[in-house]
C-alpha cells in the first residue's frame, strides 16, 4: 500500500485530535527508519507539533536512553513491553525483603484486577479503586526508575492509541492517574 501525503496528513491531524502532541513533548524513535508508523507518528508529527524527537541508533541503548530523555510520549512495540515486564518481574523476584516483595506483588494483583474489570466494561468497586490508588506511589517510583515518570502516553503501535500492552501487569504499572490509561 502506498501512503499518500494526504493520507499521512489526515492521520496526523486525526492523531492530534485524539492525543494532542505539542512542542513541550519528547519522544524517542528507535524503530527502523523505513518503518511507516514511526516515520509518520514520530518524524512527520514532530514537523507538525514541534515536539522533540530523539533518535536511538542502537536498540540496546533504548532503556538507558529512556532515563536520559524521560519521554512524555512513547510508542512501544510488544517486544519492548515484554522486555520491560521481564525486567520488572526479575527485579521483584530478586527483592530480598520478603514483606516488601509481597507488598509489590499484592499491589500488582490489585492493579491487574482493576485493569481486567475495566477492559470487560465492569464497574470497579470503590474499595478496589482505593487500593489501586494507594499503590500509585509505588508504581510512580517504578516508572521514574525506568524513565517513564514524565510519560503521559504509552502504547504499542499505533502509538496514538491508549496502552494495550501484552500484559495487564505491565499496563497496571505503566498507567498513571495523570494519564488516565
Amino acid at each position: 500500500m502506498i501512503d499518500t501525503h494526504r493520507n499521512i496528513l489526515w492521520v496526523l491531524e486525526s492523531g492530534q485530535r485524539f492525543e494532542p502532541v505539542s512542542d513541550r513533548d519528547r519522544a524517542i524513535s528507535y524503530l527502523p527508519l523505513a518503518h511507516a508508523a514511526d516515520r509518520a507518528l514520530n518524524y512527520y508529527m514532530s514537523l507538525i507539533s514541534g515536539h522533540t524527537l530523539v533518535f536511538c541508533p542502537d536498540l540496546a541503548q533504548l532503556f538507558p536512553l529512556l532515563l536520559e530523555v524521560r519521554p512524555t510520549t512513547f510508542g512501544g512495540v510488544p517486544r519492548i513491553w515484554e522486555k520491560l515486564y521481564a525486567g520488572l518481574t526479575s527485579a521483584i523476584a530478586k527483592e530480598p525483603d520478603e514483606q516488601r516483595r509481597g507488598m509489590v506483588l499484592g499491589a500488582l494483583e490489585v492493579a491487574r484486577t482493576v485493569v481486567a474489570m475495566e477492559q470487560r466494561g465492569e464497574p470497579v468497586p470503590a474499595e478496589l479503586r482505593q487500593q489501586r490508588a494507594q499503590a500509585e506511589p509505588m508504581f510512580a517510583a517504578i516508572r521514574a526508575r525506568i524513565g517513564f515518570d514524565a510519560c503521559a502516553t504509552r502504547s504499542p503501535a499505533p502509538r496514538r492509541h491508549r496502552a494495550r500492552c501484552s500484559s495487564s501487569s505491565t499496563r497496571s504499572v505503566f498507567r498513571s492517574a495523570r494519564s488516565g490509561g
